[in-house]
């Protein structure tokens, strides 16, 4: 029998979830300060669905037929697309340490799928980041509103009003002859010739 709790944590590399369980034997009494076999698997879809992931320890337990250990260190771990979900962890222990698994668990992992895909969908290839330069492939459908300030660079992009407010004042000199000054107080003779509008500085 054993009593088990899994808990996911975000480390550096690899991620990992951490997992306990309390160790007895067929004779129901703890399973203390000794070594044993344990086999963590985890399946997709359902509690006998297929294996993505297994892995094979020998931890010790403690005083309290604790035993305590990290799974994600082998290979194809980081590579579980926890979007594919439901999943489950079946774990198998052999109180002797050995690889005749004698006590057999199966429980659905909840909320840790979600903390990786969370991580997982930061460090996606397409996902949208706020700073730096980004190349997304493909077509892409955004809602809500976009704030982008006024242009400065040549590079920066420019809202709809502000194109507006451009083109409007580009209609208002075509249409205009006579002087006008601009933003740097720089003062122009007009004339239209045709649809083009010619300045020359004073």
């Amino acid at each position: 029998m054993l009593i088990l709790s899994v808990t996911g944590i975000l480390a550096q590399a690899p991620e990992k979830m951490s997992y306990q369980a309390v160790v007895r034997n067929s004779s129901d009494q703890l399973v203390t300060n000794h070594m044993i076999g344990i086999q963590i698997s985890i399946l997709q879809g359902s509690p006998a669905g297929t294996v993505v992931y297994t892995e094979i320890q020998t931890p010790t337990t403690n005083a309290n037929g604790l035993v305590s250990i990290e799974i994600g260190g082998g290979a194809g771990f980081s590579s579980i697309n926890w979007a594919d979900e439901p999943y489950f962890l079946k774990t198998e222990i052999d109180p002797d340490g050995d690889t005749n698994y004698t006590i057999i668990g199966t429980s659905q992992l909840l909320s840790v799928p979600y903390a990786f895909r969370a991580k997982a969908a930061e460090t996606a290839d397409d996902a949208v980041k706020l700073t730096g330069d980004q190349t997304i492939a493909g077509n892409k459908t955004f809602t809500g509103i976009t704030t982008v300030p006024a242009p400065v660079n040549l590079t920066d992009a420019a809202t709809k009003a502000y194109v507006d407010a451009l083109l409007t004042r580009i209609q208002q000199l075509e249409n205009q002859q006579g002087i006008i000054k601009d933003c740097d107080g720089n003062i122009y003779t007009t004339i239209k010739i045709g649809d083009q509008v010619w300045m020359a500085r004073i």
